[in-house]
């Protein structure tokens, strides 16, 4: 494949791949995992590490571990802002690889995205807390 088509290629995969991190923002992580599924191993690096990092953060949603980072990110705007922050110092401050790059990409844009919806209400988050004591 000539580096034109292989530019076009891993592009309308880059798009793909981030309307699915909006079905995961917006709730629809089975969907979005399905996809993710079909999404084909790209000659780009960066689009790899993408596609790498959403499905891992799709699967941390799916099986609902309340310890993990993932949901530790839906409760304190700060905590969002610093983490951001600190994939944006790594990826200036140390050599990444291109896959490295997308990995870190997908992790801002879902960071983002969280940040721009509402946070769970102080009743949403005792839930969250103690799924164990809900009926």
């Amino acid at each position: 494949m000539n580096k034109a088509r292989a530019s076009e290629v891993a592009t309308q995969q880059m798009d793909n791949l981030e309307s699915l991190l909006h079905l995961i923002l917006d709730g629809k992580v089975n969907v979005a995992e399905a996809k993710i599924d079909e999404v084909p191993v790209s000659e780009d690096e960066f689009t790899n590490g993408y596609r790498d990092a959403l499905k891992g953060i799709a699967n941390s949603i799916k099986v609902n571990d309340h310890r993990s980072f993932v949901h530790r990110l839906k409760k304190d705007r700060a905590f969002l802002k610093n983490e951001i922050a600190r994939l944006r110092e790594t990826e200036a401050s140390h050599l990444c690889t291109e896959w490295d790059l997308g990995y870190f990409k997908c992790w801002t844009s879902y960071l983002q995205g969280l940040l721009s919806r509402p946070l769970p209400s102080v009743e949403e988050k005792a839930v969250e807390q103690h799924p164990e004591e809900q009926e």
